[in-house]
């Protein structure tokens, strides 16, 4: 991992289907520029180099493996808008566990909705994490820690809902003062949850901001004081203020809670790929005091849990956009024979429209324009190599590429 390692993947990408339907619809506009972030997209990586040859997910239009935005390819993720960002790491080992080789995927993205809706207050995370090691991880747990303020944190509380797979942070009082230089809410302050969407909530594990001791790593990952499952609720137990009468926090209050809620465990062979969805939630109560935000929280909850079940994703999975699937439901493009010593015949069963003939620097060598589904080039002028047919109508772009002997 040397300075061109970092430079290329220190970074975030920004992207949204705004861009990438325009990119879709001007790739091959001679005075188009693609935007950076769909340039840049780190779809492959420096194999010399030891990385993976796939890396961020993109659409391969002539799947030959090769991000190529010059061509029309654009990058796929979840939702309306996304930020991305890789990272490899080598994780120091932790009180006698094996270090963990780990590429790490995050997409953080949203969901255009209306004003006032659940999955307006929502962001969403998807984590893709892939051993790179050549050892099997057994007993592998996944935690997320939360450092939730609800305007000032001076009086913050945590809690946790295990039948919804959800930990949250919520105003002490009804009313959330200003401090120092952070504004408060004021009157009916709102309440901020991490929800679990694809895997149970195992333990929840709290603690002051400012302790007077260090706790271990385990007990944050297992949800334990001193090794041992919680008592103070009359029996053993892995999540801390789990809710309910003499189940939260409201009697033995202290400002400003860290949080740390866990799942697994999971089982990693060499190669394999652990995914991790979750869902920040956020509500805010019109009425009712601190605690009505939570109960909001609780109902917003519930629908985007409904929401993310009806996009049947599996753990790599993207759904397909909202109008740039239909730019690719068409019958496929047909070249023969390829690879051509002198004409190449070009067939779509649905028609062709505009051909257009391109170098792999993106060059336009020719145009045509035709109405049929069948058309014949002639490629005895150019020169062996490779070549890029590409053909627009009014279904949408397609693409293929042509081998010159």
């Amino acid at each position: 991992m040397d300075d061109v390692f970092y430079e290329r993947y220190h970074q975030v990408w920004q992207i949204d289907r705004e861009q990438v339907q325009h990119h879709i619809a001007n790739w091959s506009n001679p005075e188009y520029e693609a935007p950076l972030a769909i340039r840049s997209w780190p779809g492959n990586g420096d194999q010399n180099n030891g990385e993976p040859e796939q890396l961020a997910p993109f659409m391969d239009l002539n799947d030959n493996g090769v991000y190529e935005p010059l061509y029309g390819e654009y990058p796929v993720f979840r939702g309306d808008r996304c930020v991305y960002t890789i990272s490899h790491t080598v994780q120091d080992s932790y009180e006698g566990d094996p270090p963990l080789h780990m590429d790490q995927h995050s997409f953080y993205h949203v969901f255009d909705a209306e004003l006032g809706s659940a999955l307006h207050h929502t962001v969403f995370v998807h984590y893709q994490f892939i051993n790179r090691s050549t050892q099997v991880y057994d007993q592998l747990r996944f935690g997320q820690f939360a450092d939730m303020d609800i305007g000032c944190p001076n009086d913050d509380l945590v809690g946790c809902d295990s039948t919804r797979n959800m930990f949250f942070t919520y105003n002490a009082n009804n009313t959330d003062p200003s401090c120092g230089t952070i504004v408060g809410y004021g009157d009916q302050p709102p309440a901020q949850g991490i929800k679990f969407l694809d895997h149970t909530m195992r333990s929840h594990w709290a603690l002051n901001a400012y302790p007077s001791f260090s706790p271990t790593v385990a007990d944050m990952m297992y949800g334990l004081m001193g090794g041992e499952p919680y008592s103070m609720n009359g029996w053993p137990d892995d999540f801390l203020f789990p809710g309910g009468e003499y189940m939260d926090e409201q009697s033995i209050w202290q400002p400003e809670r860290l949080s740390v809620a866990a799942t697994g465990p999971f089982t990693l062979a060499p190669g394999d790929t652990l995914c991790i969805d979750l869902a920040f939630i956020f509500a805010r109560a019109p009425s009712g005091g601190a605690y009505a935000s939570v109960e909001t929280l609780e109902q917003r909850a519930d629908s985007v849990q409904a929401f993310y079940d009806s996009l049947a994703l599996d753990c790599r999975s993207i759904p397909v956009m909202v109008g740039v699937g239909e730019v690719h439901a068409q019958q496929p493009l047909q070249l023969f024979p390829n690879p051509t010593a002198d004409a190449v015949t070009i067939v779509a069963g649905d028609g062709l429209g505009r051909i257009t003939l391109m170098d792999m620097q993106g060059r336009i060598l020719r145009t045509v324009n035709t109405t049929s589904d069948r058309h014949t080039l002639d490629m005895s002028a150019h020169p062996a190599g490779l070549y890029v047919v590409a053909v627009m109508n009014p279904r949408g772009k397609r693409m293929a590429r042509l081998v010159k002997q």
